[in-house]
């Protein structure tokens, strides 16, 4: 009986993970069909703490991409506490979506999700770092650190490939268009500040020449 139970529960986990597995491959085309499967699925995933962080970890991100909005930080919280031990794809993933769930909330802790979420991106994974530079630089625009934004930005378009998917590649447009837009700012702000100096320079010399004016003026009558 107990051996049949093992049987039973071994299947049914194997079962799960497959099926998380499967998700994993349509959840960004189809993120509301994943979202449907996997709360079918949701009694199963917590037979143990790997499967629950992966199902909790791609149920956020199905949500997120459904709606662009993460209602709670619950589950993608049990995802980082279980992740974060050492680096790796679905550490760094838990942290992006978390960050996305602060992002709306509270700027400062979106960007130290979202830097933790470079910092646990394995090597060779340069389109994930990618978005997760985008978002670091999205949040320092939002504190006005427009300089850090910047750099922010300049590395995701460094790391991103345009090519990997119709997403990615709006992605580095939206990313090109912003940076334009601060060099048109800054060229502006140069200008104005040339035009600012050169128009006191006139002042501070007409004034001058109007009290050298004055003054000889003055000089002659005496």
């Amino acid at each position: 009986m107990l051996f049949s139970f093992t049987t039973y529960a071994t299947s049914q986990y194997r079962e799960t993970r497959r099926l998380l597995t499967e998700v994993q491959d349509y959840i960004n085309e189809k993120p509301n069909s994943a979202i449907v499967v996997l709360k079918s699925y949701r009694g199963l995933a917590s037979q143990d703490e790997g499967t629950e962080a992966l199902y909790a970890m791609l149920i956020t991100k199905a949500e997120y991409i459904a709606t662009d909005s993460i209602a709670s930080d619950s589950l993608i919280q049990g995802a980082v506490k279980y992740y974060n031990k050492e680096i790796s794809l679905e550490s760094a993933q838990a942290y992006y979506y978390l960050g996305c769930y602060y992002f709306s909330r509270d700027k400062h802790k979106a960007a130290y999700s979202f830097q933790n979420s470079i910092d646990f991106t394995p090597d060779g994974n340069n389109n994930h770092k990618g978005r997760a530079y985008h978002a670091l630089g999205s949040c320092h625009f939002a504190n006005g650190s427009i300089e850090e934004g910047v750099k922010a930005y300049e590395t995701a378009l460094a790391l991103l490939d345009e090519n990997e998917s119709e997403s990615t590649w709006q992605l580095c447009q939206d990313i090109k268009r912003a940076l334009n837009a601060v060099n048109r700012v800054e060229r502006e702000n140069t200008r104005f500040a040339i035009f600012v100096i050169l128009t006191l320079l006139a002042v501070i010399s007409l004034c001058g020449f109007i009290y050298y004016k004055v003054k000889k003026s003055s000089m002659v009558k005496t």
